[in-house]
């Protein structure tokens, strides 16, 4: 599980976007490497997802190149670099893991606990690097092959060198031992047999058989084949390649170091031997390399020990050992100790085996290993690479061969930071790019002026100037790596718009207003024009021209109005240009005159819509009489005259001065009254008379009323006098004239009241009613049926010296308390106001109360004669008559000679 894990890992943390780069300058393997890894990330690998690009690569280019992979990359053991305190370095896998991987080791013994490991610790590859083909060069997996059919051609299995007791070795013990070390492909088994080739390779994935020992300690034999293999060592070509190959341990290599100093035996010489864990199903190659020089060394004093592997894993790989070194003028044995990966060790035991069961000894020839050319295409290369063919499938061939080869990198995403833009300039910044970098070249260009500037700079920082405002500039940063530009780190800004010009208003409306400007200097894609009120409260919009009306204002209204000029993504904002302005205030409503008089009248209306904090009020007839402000709703003009019209204008006001449309209405004064109103009466006219009023009229309306207030008539006239006729006679009437004004106004009422002149009652009667009353009737005058009339009835009589008056509206009454035998005569006349008609005249007498009274007279006469009785008598009676009529007049008498 730990495997598939790893693998899924690093596959996945294997997924960054990659750029491939064929070079054709033809190089070795190890030679393109390093150009890749100083000039790209690494040397290309091959993925399902990147096949494709690889052979886009090569299309009509090459028919074959390096990617990187080797068959066995030679990292046995990686070495951790010093950090600051040149002790501890980070363990490279605590980025993923928590706690201590399985694969790392340490010098003590334990494991850390502070995510640290001890420079003098050996941090061991999980695959150990003895899988062949099976990590590319950058340490990913190969997770694909696509071979060509019949390749890689397969590491062949040598034929087993035997070795011959040889009669200068003394053995210890009865029986003859000897160990046969064989080598194949994938697994290499140290047994009974112990065996060595001529390339003294041991493969580290090592079967040991428990009953050998693997060296011989006490006896003498004789192998001609490992005195061969001695004498080819000595061979100086020979000796130069190994040491090349010996130079470098790399990353997961396991190392056999011998220590041996010069003139001593080979039983000095200590060899560990490092297997993999078998609990780990493993597909890389990890190489064993024993390496030293031995001189004058017997071979019997070898000793060697070798870590097995865990046999709780599958391990179907080969590791190799390589046991490569100078022996001169040396006898061999060897002897072999085994330790486990675990902390126990465990001894590897030479079995001995019959003498007919040692097969005959083979000349094994001296391998030539300065030669790398690669002769037959079917012959094993032990270094190989491997080479794409253009037609996508793979191939092996010696790395020392010169090719072209193709590098990948990781296509480079940065980030460009544009700041402190202005008018004419901007500071570009960017990240600095992985890797070795000579330098940047920044290029700022403007595709709409066809404008371009270059800088080349090691700084991160660069400042460009004399740009034009309100353009569109592209901003591309190419970091220089090995004279190629990699992918850019791009981005783009504007610069920052200039202000506009000559920004007017006009036709200033209650609810909208013109605006119009000139376009600025520089560039432009469209302009924001914002409008703010007295709350702050905005609304914007964008146009294109350089013109708008703003509507939907609210009248009487202060506003800002604010107009800039702004690129298309509005990344950088203009420099704005603004001005104040009120809209035009609406009209006054329901404006009104009110409780108009002769010489004033009261101005009113309603606010208007929207705002407005004074209203100016003009009042002229003819001239100016009134042109004043005023914050109230009314106004009172005075000391007018009356009857007059006058025009009366309202304005409404903002900002002081600045009115809205005027509302005009006319006004007027009341008439005065008619002066010196009169009546003339006639028992059936009445003629009315006045004098004009001061100031204007019209007309004038005058109404007759009855004494119960009922209209009778009325006339309309302009002229000053009017008369009304068929009127009952001893009438009272009202009336009333009123100044009929401009305006349809009217004067205050001057009126008068009179009696039509009265006509006398008729037909008056008188009937005595005893001694004391006496009953008066009488009838309705003419002209007067249904008025109502009060009759004025004055009785007397002269000897009592009595009169009775009393005033009465019917036509009858009765006179009381009058004295018997009294005559009382009666004038009955109609009274209207202070008119009476011609009274009517009658006379009654009360029933006398009768009384005789007795007079003697005594008659005396001078003349003789004179006293005679007939003549005397009448005389005399006659006297008496007269007298007592003067005196007793209107009183019951009556005097007459007694019988």
């Amino acid at each position: 599980m730990w495997i598939v894990f790893l693998v899924l890992l690093l596959v996945s943390l294997g997924r960054a976007e990659r750029e491939y780069f064929l070079q054709p300058n033809a190089s070795s393997w190890e030679s393109a490497r390093q150009h890749c890894q100083v000039c790209y990330r690494e040397m290309a690998t091959i993925t399902t997802e990147d096949a494709h690009l690889l052979l886009e690569q090569m299309d009509n280019r090459s028919r074959a190149a390096w990617v990187g992979l080797r068959r066995l990359l030679n990292e046995t053991v990686a070495p951790l670099s010093n950090t600051t305190n040149s002790t501890k370095s980070q363990r490279p896998e605590s980025q993923w893991f928590s706690g201590t991987p399985p694969w790392v080791q340490f010098s003590n013994g334990t494991n850390d606990t502070d995510g640290t490991i001890d420079v003098n610790s050996t941090w061991f590859s999980f695959f150990e690097g003895k899988l062949p083909w099976s990590r590319w060069s950058n340490g990913d997996p190969v997770t694909i092959q696509n071979w060509y059919p019949g390749r890689p051609v397969p590491k062949p299995k040598p034929k087993p060198i035997k070795c011959e007791l040889n009669t200068h070795f003394i053995s210890t013990t009865s029986t003859p031992s000897y160990s046969t070390y064989s080598t194949a492909d994938g697994i290499s088994t140290v047994n009974g047999n112990s065996t060595a080739d001529g390339n003294s390779t041991m493969d580290g994935n090592s079967t040991v058989d428990s009953n050998s020992t693997f060296g011989m300690t006490n006896q003498t034999s004789t192998c001609p084949q490992l005195e061969k293999l001695l004498k080819c060592i000595e061979d100086p070509e020979a000796k130069d390649a190994l040491s090349r190959s010996l130079t470098t341990p790399s990353l997961y290599q396991t190392s056999w170091n011998a220590t041996i100093s010069p003139n001593s035996t080979m039983s000095d010489i200590n060899t560990t031997v490092t297997t993999p864990n078998p609990n780990v199903t493993n597909s890389n190659t990890n190489n064993t390399t024993f390496t030293d020089s031995i001189t004058n060394t017997t071979m019997s004093h070898i000793n060697t020990t070798a870590t097995t592997p865990n046999p709780n894993v599958t391990n179907s790989n080969t590791n190799n050992a390589t046991f490569t070194g100078t022996i001169t003028n040396s006898t061999l044995a060897l002897s072999t100790s085994a330790a486990t990966s675990t902390s126990a060790p465990s001894t590897i035991s030479t079995s001995v085996a019959p003498a007919s069961t040692i097969p005959p000894p083979t000349i094994a020839p001296c391998p030539d290993l300065t030669d790398s050319r690669e002769e037959d295409l079917n012959k094993f290369i032990e270094d190989a690479c491997l080479v794409l063919l253009s037609f996508g499938l793979w191939w092996e061939r010696a790395c020392s061969e010169v090719l072209p080869y193709i590098c990948y990198d990781d296509r480079f995403y940065g980030k460009v930071m544009v700041h402190n833009i202005t008018y004419v300039s901007a500071a570009v910044q960017w990240l600095k790019a992985p890797g070795e970098i000579s330098g940047y070249r920044v290029e700022v260009k403007s595709q709409e002026h066809y404008w371009t500037q270059d800088v080349l700079t090691s700084a991160l920082t660069t400042e460009f100037t004399n740009l034009t405002s309100g353009t569109k500039y592209m901003v591309y940063v190419f970091p220089i790596k090995c004279g190629r530009d990699l992918n850019p780190q791009t981005d783009y800004f504007y610069s920052q718009p200039d202000q506009i010009q000559n920004l007017s208003l006009s036709d200033i409306q209650e609810t909208s207003v013109n605006l119009t400007w000139s376009p600025p200097p520089g560039g432009i894609d469209f302009y924001r024009l914002c409008v703010y009120d007295t709350s702050n409260f905005v609304n914007c919009t964008n146009v294109t021209i350089s013109q708008h009306t703003v509507k939907y204002l609210i009248a009487g209204g202060e506003y800002t109005v604010e107009v800039s000029a702004e690129v298309a993504d509005e990344s950088i904002p203009g420099r704005r240009f603004n001005k104040s302005f009120f809209t035009r205030p609406n009209k006054v409503k329901n404006l009104q005159v009110k409780d108009p008089s002769t010489n004033t009248f009261k101005v009113v209306w309603e606010k208007p819509e929207g705002n407005a904090n004074r209203y100016r009020v003009l009042v002229q007839n003819g001239s100016v009489l009134f042109n004043e402000t005023t914050n109230s709703f009314t106004f009172t003009a005075t000391g007018l005259v009356p009857g007059s019209e006058f025009d009366i204008t309202v304005w409404a006001q903002v900002n002081e001065s600045w009115e809205g449309k005027p509302v005009t209405i006319q006004g007027f004064t009341k008439p005065g009254p008619v002066r010196d109103l009169k009546m003339d009466t006639t028992a059936n006219e009445i003629t009315v008379t006045w004098t004009n009023p001061v100031g204007g009229h019209t007309n004038f309306s005058v109404l007759l009323l009855d004494p119960d207030g009922t209209d009778v008539e009325e006339q309309l006239t302009p002229n000053t006098t009017v008369k009304f006729s068929k009127l009952k006679a001893g009438a009272q009437y009202m009336v009333e004239v009123k100044v009929i004004g401009l305006g349809k106004l009217q004067s205050d009422i001057t009126n008068k009241s009179d009696y039509t002149l009265p006509n006398e009652p008729k037909d008056l009667k008188m009937f005595p009613n005893g001694t004391t009353q006496i009953n008066l009737t009488w009838k309705v005058p003419d002209d007067s049926d249904g008025v109502t009339i009060k009759y004025d009835v004055v009785c007397m009589t002269k000897f009592w010296g009595y009169d009775v008056k009393k005033q009465v509206e019917d036509t009858n009454t009765t006179l009381t308390d009058l004295r018997p035998g009294t005559t009382y005569g009666c004038n009955v006349s109609v009274f209207a106001g202070k008119r009476s008609s011609k009274p009517i005249y009658n006379e009654a007498k009360t029933v006398a109360n009768k009384r005789n009274i007795t007079l003697t007279m005594l008659c005396k006469s001078s003349e003789p004669l004179g006293c005679t009785m007939q003549n005397a008598q009448a005389n005399l009676l006659k006297a008496l008559k007269a007298n007592f009529s003067s005196k007793l007049d209107g009183i019951f008498w009556d005097l007459n000679w007694k019988n």
